[in-house]
Formats: structure tokens, C-alpha cells, sequence
């Protein structure tokens, strides 16, 4: 069986199909059941991203158990001797989802049926189709309801409506031939030729789809093509395998993956000769002749016609053709000086390609040559790996090794090395720290160098490389320019040592210290003229460039986050020559996210208007390569790829302002916007990912949000200190940390008291409050209310919201039974806690008091831990721990504990039953515990579900107590 698709990295990702229709209306449109599961299908997988095997089980299942007595499903009106059997259901069901992209991505996991068994079954809907159906099928149509294409596919597969119906059906490899019931190549033709809304013919459609393709969409293609047809050799369909490696192979070249479209030529001729069809080997290999010389690979296309003639021969096809296919490729080996007609003489070959590196002396010894997105280098005529030189006169074994593969808006790299080069690298499987390839993250295989012929047709279509320097300029001063076209390389194959160690189990931290210390190292002590100025901005500039990168990618957060090593200061020049400055680091304080957030302001000071543009996606031409340059994370921090680079940068909070070079909120609103997959925007992309992270990452996230709050407030940055303390808390809201929720929360108002902004107060006051009242602590967020007008909205003469808000406010104190002065602790808030404690003293000794993901327990009524009693007239406070933290599938505990207990264990800083140092939230003290208790009561108590109205636990307390307390300061 053909190897399972890697669902970490969708071969159909940025390959989805192009629907040419909306949802057709129908006369039971939306008012059956079956109409029902054709819209839960849709939209599931429009929203449900990579998560699409639970929309397509479930439509798949509802299908098979639809009742379906007035034949909605069209048995009888399409289909001849299907009566509404099971068996040809499920066949029309899982073409249906075979018609979305995601729904053939779902059927190759784990070798599900896709294409071999889809394909069969879109045959047999084909073959069971009434005549009349198929007529309609195949006669244009002005209807709506019949109008045949209704999508179109990047690999060129036609999606087909059935008439009257909003059944689907992929036009498969299957679906075309001399099968009983399949297209003849002349229905076929008349499917192309169909026009569309748009007046272009559907051929015209995919030959306009195919221009727009990007170049990673491309290979991704050429590689689900080739999944494809390994898939139908597997089966023993060598004519459809062929089909499908010949589709790959064109496909390749059209992504400039050179070494992978020889394999699939391979793979394609493997087919052939096993199908043993001279007409199909004809048809096939023609095809594959006209995507090489398409391509300029003329000696390759050559090798491909003495392949095919032999092909030809073997399977008794005409003599006449095969014959003319050897003179053709006898012509071209014989027009450059090859005399064998075979093409295949090793030493003739070798000697062919010194005869053209040598051609190329001038330009090895400036800016080599370029090909395509592929800058070819012979740097002073000498393998830079094992130091041999290229002697004239001399035929030495060379290749080519592609150290960096090409992307969009970046020049890949073809290095020429010889021979025993490769074999070392291939040997080491990757065991050397030079033993990946770059981008894609795999090792060294043989298809990362190309020799023989391959090579020499790659080097006789080059030309001469005009500058070594990235098309766009990336960068205002001339200096760093000039640092950047000269050293480009060198900075992306720090990049690639980074990826091949962080892969290959190196310590992160050590890792990401290499890449500092590499990417500083870059290019030396650069420049002389200007002496200083040159120096030093080259010398910023790799500091923030190296920073930059790491916070882009979770292991070099972390670094940056924790401390470690700082990096580089500039160095002086009398220091120049000293061994020691190169390992010479200085212990610093943690970088991220404060001085993180000014070099990327520094970074992003320094790009030209035009790579700004770029980078942020706010031109057409970088906006439909979004998917390739842009990364999200869960945690909402966006990075993008820095135009002409493989560099990244970590779009900081301090970033989005009205700083000098910062990016404003107009940017941000269409960055937001950009669609970086079908149906999704970045900001939908941030919201799913925020939506479906697990509950540790969620902890995580809380955590790490506090850290970064304290960090940016101790700097004196206040205002962003607040938005990252209020996302701490709305993470830990979600999890249901109460209690780190509300420390995050009160650094929050903190901050905002600091950094009066009315703005920023009333979107981040509304957050939390909207936060905490959603989850039903309405003590909590009237607390928020009374602070927010007291230190924000009084202070900057808002007074008109201040009273809004203390409104609110006192109408939740009262309804709870609670005094203003209870939120600053005290006896009186003690009293309220014990008392509460009093009315629910069964259920915390039994089942335990539930609320949300936690159930708390008094066990006994007793502090386990400091072995004290509860007794509610006894003047002691009483708080909670959090003994278990909720977890999928199991609720978490909440311990009731004395506040001798609470103090024995923070001076401990030790977690008694986690075995871990405590963390901020794991003890619960003051109003966050009476709002725990009294929401507990409210969700539990029936007649008090009004959450306006008082807890039943309350109106044991006297009503009174509001008085009282202020008279007897009790």
C-alpha cells in the first residue's frame, strides 16, 4: 500500500477546490432532512480546519440512516436498478464528500479508499446514471438546478452536480476511458469546452488556476499527484499510475523540484512498461518530452525519447514513431558534443559538464548563475565542503547540491561539489551538523544533488546571475543592504543548523545559543567604510535579526523568556582578531517579550517602505502567498516571513502603536483580514487555535502572560502590561483557574490605574467583566466595575461612566448580601465565608460542592492540613488550594483550608500534593472564595437561577449585616 499522507502538513493545504456556485436553491431547500445533512457537511468543513473527520462521519452515518420515503435522495429519478439499496447510498455518499478537497484528504489518511476505491465508486454512480441524467450532465445548461460543473479542482479534476439534485461527484481518472459507463475522451472534451458564469470554458478555468498556483503549491500537488499514483500501482492500475506520476512529473517542473520530477518520469515509464499499451505509452510520453522542453531540460527530454522508443518498440507500437524519437534525441546529443546516441556514456557526460562549469569562469568568480528561483554558485571554483578545486584539463566527477530550497519571494541555492561531497553527506543520514536540507527539514537524501545529465542541462540554461541580491530591497541603509545581498546565504544556513538541531533532539536553549552566536559571527567585523557607523548597524542589525527569528518559533520564546545567555555587545576593533570575543557572551536578564518588542521595532524601523508592504500582506501579490508567510500560534502572536528572506518577525504588542515605524491599526485591521486558507482569516485562524487548545496549553498560556505582564510593567510599559495580564486571565478563565484569573485580573487594574487611557480601560474592564460573568462570579466582575471607576474613569473626569459603573456595581453587593467594604478582606468578609461554609457543610463533607470543572471539599470540616475545625462563630479565616486541576474527562478539587494553613504553605512555596513550587492561583484567599461559594450556590440552587436575585445561602445571613458591620467595625 502506498505510504500514509503526513496530516501534520496536508498535501492538499492551499490546494482546496474553486467552487464556481453558491449553495443551489431547490423547491425543498433547508426543509428536509437530506438538505440538512448537505448543509452540516459544508459548513462543518468550511469551519472546522484540519478537524474534518467529524463533519464527514457524520454525514456519512446520517446518510446511511436517513428515512427517505418520497425519495429525496433521487434513486429512482437518476438511478436505474438502484432502489434505494444501503450499499449505493454509501457509494453516493462518499463521492459526495470525495468532491470536497477535504474530503479526499480524509479518504487518503490511513489509505482509506482514496483514489483507488472512490474512483470505482464514482465509476459506478456513472454507470448507473439513467440516460437521461447523463444527457443533462453532458447538454450546457441556463438552469441552475442542472448546471453540470459546479467546481474545479487544482489537479485538474471536474466536480459535476446531478441534475435536479445537490448530490456531487468527482469526474475521477476512472471516470474517463473505454469503460462501460465512463466518459469517452470525446464527453470529456465537451466538458471542457462547457462555458462557465464567467464566459471562460472550464479548460480555461484550469489552465488560469494552474498560472495563479504558487510554487510550494505546485510541489504540493506534483506530491499528491505521485501519492496518487503509487496508490493505483499498488492496485494494479499501471495505465491510471502512469497518468498520475506523468501529472506529478509536470507538476514538479512547474515548482522547479527538479530531482523529484526525474523520479516520478521514472515511475511514470515503470507504469508503462507494465501496462504493456504502445497508444497509451505514445500519448503518455509525449507528454512527458513537452513539460521537459517546456522547461528548457533539453537533453533530459532527449533521454526521455530513447527511453519512450525503446517502450514503444518492446509493446509492438509503430516503428515509425519510435524511430523518430531516436533521431531526434540522437540530434540533440550530437548538438553538444556528445557522440554516443545513448547519451549514458558516464565519462562523455562528465567531461561535457567541466567543459561548461569552465565556460562559466567569469561568472563563478562574481555572482555565479541563475536558473529559474535558483541562484547556482562555484564560489572561486572550489567545493567549499572538501576544499578541492576545479583543475583545467581535468575531468573530475561533479554535481550539484541544492542547499537551500527555493520558495516564494526567496532564490533557492545550487552549490556545485563534488562528487565524494554527496556521498558523505547521504552517508551521515544527517549525523553532522551539515546534514539537513534546508526547508524542508528532511536529511540529505540523492535527490538533493543532481549530476549527469540532469545537471548538465540545468547548467547550460542558466544565465549569468546579474546580482546576488534579493529582488525587492529590504532595507533603508545601503549598508545593511549591501550586508544582506553579500552575505544571504551564510544567514540562511544558520537558519538551516537550527532547524536540523532543534530536529534532532539538541538541547533548545544550546541551540538557539549556536544560532545566535552563528548569525552574529555572519560576515565578521564588516565593512571599514564607514568605519563606525557601517559597523555598528551591522552589528544591530544581526542582533535584532537573530532575536527577531527566535521569538518567532515556541523553543526560542522560551530561550529569550527564561533568561540564559544574552546576546553580543557590539565589539570593539581592537578586539577583532581575539579568539575568545567570539565566545564571549554576557549573562543578562530576560530578553522577552520587553527587549524583544524594542528590536523588533528597531528591525522593523529598518525595512523599506516597499518590503514593509510586503511583509505585512497589504499588497495583492503578498497577500495570495499569505499561507506560506504567515504563522500563527494559539497564544495570538503572528509571524511573518521578512520579504527576500527566510527570517522571521514576531508582530509584538509593542509593534501595533504609534510609535516611529509602527505598524497602525488600519495595517493591522487588513493584516487581520487577509485570508491565510479558505473561509479563514488571520484573526478567524487565531480565534479557531485560541478555541481548540488543550488545557494545559491554556495553563501555560496564563502563566506565561503574567510573566510577560510583571515584565513590561517593571520596564514602565504599563499599557501593554494590562493587555497582557488581561489575556493571562482570560486564559486562565477558560481553564478554570479562578484564582490566577483573579491575580491577573487585579494586575490588569493595576496597570490601568498607572496608564490612565479611557480607551484602553472600558475594551479591557469590558473583557474582564464579561469574562468573570460569563462563568457567573458576579462578585468579581462588580469589583472590576468599582475599582474601574474609582482609579481610571473618576480620576480622568469620566463621571458619567464612573456612575454607570458603581450602579452596576452596588446592585451586585446587595443582591449577594455583601458590604462595599468587604473586597478589601477583614472580619467581616471572614464572617461572610464562614457562613457560607455553614449552609453548604453537607454537601462539601459529601459529594462535594460543584462548580464549572471543580467540585469543592471539606472533608469532615476540617483543615487536613493544619488539622483545625471549622466552627462558623470562631473569628478565623478560611480560604481554598487547589488539590487537582481539572483535566479532559476529570474534575478538578478544591480544598477548604484554614488561613494558618494557606500562610504555612506559601512560605513553603511548595505544592503539598502536586510535588511541584506552588504557582499563582493554587491558593485562594479574600472575595474570590465568597464569589466561588456563592456562585456554586446559585448554579446549584433551582429557585435562585436569576443570578440578579440572592443565593439561598445568603438569606441566612442578616439582612442587616451591611449596617451592622459599619457600626460594630466587626
Amino acid at each position: 500500500m502506498p505510504s500514509p499522507i503526513d496530516l501534520s502538513a496536508p498535501l492538499l493545504h492551499g490546494l482546496h477546490s474553486l467552487d464556481l456556485t453558491t449553495v443551489l436553491s431547490s423547491a425543498h431547500a433547508h426543509s428536509t432532512q437530506l438538505d440538512a445533512c448537505f448543509d452540516a457537511l459544508a459548513a462543518g468543513l468550511a469551519s472546522s480546519g484540519d478537524a474534518v473527520a467529524q463533519p464527514i462521519e457524520q454525514f456519512l452515518d446520517a446518510i446511511q440512516v436517513l428515512d427517505d420515503p418520497e425519495d429525496r435522495l433521487g434513486h429512482r429519478v437518476l438511478f436505474v436498478d438502484a432502489d434505494n439499496d444501503l450499499d449505493f447510498r454509501r457509494t453516493l455518499a462518499r463521492c459526495h464528500v470525495a468532491s470536497y478537497a477535504e474530503g479526499r484528504q480524509y479518504f487518503a489518511r490511513d489509505n482509506d479508499g482514496f483514489p483507488v476505491e472512490i474512483g470505482e465508486r464514482c465509476l459506478q454512480v456513472l454507470q448507473r446514471l439513467t440516460p437521461e441524467a447523463r444527457v443533462a450532465i453532458l447538454s450546457p445548461s441556463a438552469d441552475a438546478q442542472n448546471r453540470g460543473v459546479v467546481a474545479l479542482n487544482y489537479d485538474g479534476t471536474v466536480i459535476l452536480q446531478l441534475p435536479s439534485s445537490r448530490w456531487r461527484l468527482p469526474v475521477m481518472p476512472d471516470c474517463c476511458g473505454d469503460a462501460v459507463g465512463a466518459f469517452t475522451e470525446h464527453e470529456m472534451q465537451g466538458l471542457r469546452d462547457r462555458r462557465l458564469q464567467d464566459g471562460r470554458t472550464v479548460g480555461e478555468m484550469l489552465d488560469a488556476m494552474q498560472a495563479e498556483m504558487t510554487m510550494q503549491q505546485h510541489r504540493k500537488l506534483a506530491r499528491w499527484q505521485a501519492f496518487n499514483g503509487r496508490a493505483y500501482a499498488q492496485a494494479g492500475r499501471f495505465d491510471l499510475s502512469a497518468q498520475a506520476f506523468v501529472s506529478a512529473c509536470a507538476a514538479a517542473l512547474r515548482g522547479d523540484d527538479w530531482s523529484d520530477a526525474l523520479v516520478y518520469c521514472r515511475d511514470a515509464f515503470h507504469g508503462l512498461v507494465e501496462r504493456r499499451d504502445a497508444s497509451l505509452s505514445t500519448r503518455l510520453g509525449a507528454q512527458l518530452v513537452e513539460s521537459y522542453l517546456a522547461h528548457g531540460f533539453v537533453l533530459v527530454a532527449a533521454d526521455v525519447r530513447l527511453a519512450l522508443a525503446a517502450v514503444i518498440l518492446d509493446q509492438a507500437g509503430s516503428a515509425e514513431v519510435a524511430a523518430r524519437h531516436c533521431k531526434l534525441a540522437g540530434e540533440c546529443f550530437t548538438a553538444v558534443g556528445l557522440e554516443d546516441i545513448s547519451g549514458r556514456g558516464e565519462f562523455e557526460i562528465a567531461r561535457q559538464i567541466q567543459k561548461t562549469i569552465e565556460a562559466h569562469r567569469e561568472a563563478w568568480l562574481s555572482s555565479g548563475l541563475v536558473l529559474k528561483s535558483y541562484a547556482i554558485r562555484f564560489d572561486a571554483m572550489r567545493d567549499y565542503w572538501t576544499g578541492r578545486c576545479l583543475l583545467p584539463g581535468t575531468v573530475g566527477p561533479w554535481c550539484l547540491m541544492r542547499r537551500v530550497l527555493s520558495d516564494e519571494g526567496q532564490q533557492g541555492v545550487l552549490e556545485i561539489v563534488a562528487i565524494r561531497t554527496a556521498e558523505r553527506f547521504v552517508s551521515s543520514a544527517g549525523a553532522v551538523s551539515t546534514g539537513v536540507q534546508a526547508r524542508t527539514r528532511a536529511k540529505w537524501s540523492m535527490r538533493d544533488f543532481y549530476s549527469g545529465l540532469l545537471m548538465l542541462d540545468i547548467l547550460r540554461a542558466a544565465k549569468a546571475n546579474p546580482a546576488r541580491a534579493p529582488s525587492l530591497a529590504t532595507l533603508e541603509s545601503a549598508a545593511l543592504q549591501r550586508f544582506l545581498s553579500d552575505h544571504l546565504p551564510d544567514l540562511h544556513f544558520c537558519i538551516e543548523l537550527l532547524e536540523f538541531r532543534l530536529e534532532n533532539g539538541v538541547d533548545p536553549d544550546r541551540a538557539c545559543e549556536e544560532f545566535v552566536s552563528e548569525v552574529t559571527a555572519v560576515g565578521g567585523w564588516y565593512g571599514w567604510k564607514p568605519l563606525l557607523k557601517g559597523n555598528a548597524q551591522v552589528a544591530d542589525f544581526r542582533v535584532a535579526l537573530a532575536e527577531c527569528h527566535l521569538a518567532s518559533i515556541p523553543q526560542g520564546r522560551s530561550y529569550l523568556a527564561t533568561g540564559g545567555r544574552d546576546f553580543p555587545q557590539p565589539r570593539a576593533p581592537r578586539n577583532r582578531w581575539s579568539f575568545e570575543r567570539l565566545e564571549r557572551r554576557v549573562i543578562g536578564e530576560p530578553n522577552y517579550p520587553f527587549i524583544t518588542a524594542q528590536r523588533s521595532l528597531q528591525l522593523l524601523r529598518m525595512l523599506t517602505p516597499e518590503a514593509r508592504a510586503k511583509m505585512l500582506l497589504q499588497t495583492p501579490e503578498a497577500a495570495r502567498s499569505a499561507p506560506e508567510a504567515v504563522a500563527v500560534s494559539f497564544d495570538g502572536l503572528i509571524s511573518l516571513v521578512i520579504p527576500g528572506t527566510r527570517f522571521e518577525f514576531p508582530l509584538m504588542p509593542a509593534d501595533q502603536s504609534d510609535a516611529v515605524g509602527g505598524v497602525t491599526r488600519d495595517e493591522i485591521s487588513r493584516l487581520m483580514s487577509t485570508y491565510v486558507r479558505p473561509g479563514k482569516t488571520i484573526r478567524e485562524h487565531i480565534e479557531m487555535a485560541h478555541a481548540n487548545a488543550p488545557l494545559d496549553a491554556l495553563r501555560a498560556l496564563a502563566q506565561g502572560k503574567r510573566v510577560y505582564g510583571e515584565r513590561y510593567a517593571e520596564a514602565g510599559r504599563d499599557d501593554l502590561a494590562a493587555i497582557e495580564f488581561a489575556q493571562g486571565c482570560e486564559a486562565a478563565m477558560r481553564t478554570d483557574d479562578w484564582g490566577a484569573a483573579a491575580h491577573n485580573a487585579r494586575a490588569t487594574l493595576d496597570c490601568l490605574g498607572k496608564w490612565p487611557d479611557a480607551g484602553q480601560a472600558r475594551t479591557l474592564g469590558m473583557r474582564l467583566i464579561e469574562m468573570f460573568e460569563a462563568k457567573g462570579f458576579r462578585l468579581l466582575a462588580a469589583m472590576v466595575r468599582w475599582r474601574l471607576a474609582d482609579e481610571v474613569f473618576e480620576p480622568l473626569h469620566h463621571t458619567d461612566v464612573a456612575a454607570v459603573m458603581r450602579r452596576k456595581a452596588m446592585a451586585v453587593y446587595r443582591a449577594r448580601g455583601v458590604p462595599l467594604d468587604a473586597g478589601t478582606g477583614g472580619a467581616v468578609l471572614d464572617r461572610l465565608i464562614r457562613r457560607e461554609i455553614a449552609v453548604h457543610r453537607e454537601a462539601l463533607q459529601s459529594e462535594g460542592l460543584p462548580l464549572h470543572r471543580y467540585s469543592i471539599r471539606f472533608d469532615n470540616l476540617q483543615d487536613v492540613y493544619a488539622r483545625i475545625d471549622f466552627d462558623v462563630s470562631e473569628a478565623r479565616g478560611w480560604g481554598m488550594i487547589v488539590r487537582g486541576e481539572c483535566q479532559s474527562g476529570r474534575s478538578g478539587i478544591l480544598d477548604i483550608v484554614s488561613d494558618e494553613a494557606l500562610a504555612l504553605l506559601e512560605k513553603s512555596d511548595r505544592h503539598p500534593t502536586a510535588y511541584r513550587d506552588l504557582r499563582p492561583g493554587d491558593l485562594l484567599q479574600g472575595v474570590v472564595v465568597l464569589d466561588i461559594l456563592q456562585t456554586a450556590a446559585t448554579m446549584r440552587s433551582p429557585e435562585s437561577i436569576d443570578q440578579n436575585k440572592t443565593p439561598a445561602s445568603t438569606k441566612a445571613v442578616d439582612a442587616g449585616v451591611v449596617v451592622d458591620s459599619r457600626k460594630t467595625g466587626d
